[in-house]
């Protein structure tokens, strides 16, 4: 069956009630500001840590796979279901969706996670590149490499080792937490491996 998503709505305001998100003359026609983009391009940035943080247990890896309506690969684009960062209809109010959360992740974690990673877009400069319009699902291995679109993790294990290089998530979460959390989490992956499943036994016995 499919899995269910959780999805982050972003949004930021200055103390008058300003969106610093929307910016009318943005000539990728998207109504963005230079700032939403920077914060874009630092969630894409830590994608495939925070992608640790939003999916963190081992079944949330079977859902996103190319061609579902789950993410599977670090990018943005404006109504497009395939990437990591969705920007909503021009009739919404201006701001993104980051689509690689679950309903099995911490809320408050996944959200001082994202935080931290947008205000170091912001910080930082990071521009994110060009949006999505396709379906990058069906970009080739070098068609992704050509236009600069990376893979987020398949596996648990995958995204923990890129949240245990994250100085940016650490700092932001605490590194006690951080350094804990690391070790839940590859605990979790290291009982998987030696888990043997009824369909394992039931295909190699067959096989075998």
């Amino acid at each position: 069956m499919a899995g269910s998503g959780l999805h982050v709505h972003i949004s930021l305001y200055n103390d008058a009630g300003e969106n610093l998100f929307a910016d009318n003359t943005d000539p990728r026609g998207l109504d963005l500001s230079e700032k939403a983009y920077h914060f874009i391009g630092g969630l894409l940035k830590h994608g495939r840590s925070l992608i640790a943080i939003g999916a963190p247990s081992i079944n949330s890896y079977k859902r996103m796979r190319p061609g579902t309506w789950a993410p599977a690969h670090i990018c943005y684009g404006a109504g497009n279901r395939s990437v990591l960062v969705r920007i909503p209809e021009k009739r919404r109010t201006r701001r993104f969706e980051f689509r690689g959360g679950d309903g099995t992740c911490n809320p408050y974690l996944l959200s001082a996670c994202l935080v931290a990673a947008g205000l170091d877009g912001i910080h930082n400069r990071i521009h994110p590149g060009e949006p999505a319009s396709d379906d990058v699902s069906w970009l080739t291995e070098a068609q992704m490499q050509e236009r600069g679109i990376a893979r987020l993790p398949r596996t648990l294990e995958e995204a923990v080792d890129s949240l245990s290089q994250d100085t940016v998530l650490a700092q932001a979460i605490g590194r006690e937490i951080w350094e804990e959390y690391l070790k839940v989490k590859r605990t979790e992956w290291e009982k998987y491996t030696r888990h043997v499943s009824d369909w394992e036994r039931r295909l190699f016995a067959q096989r075998f």
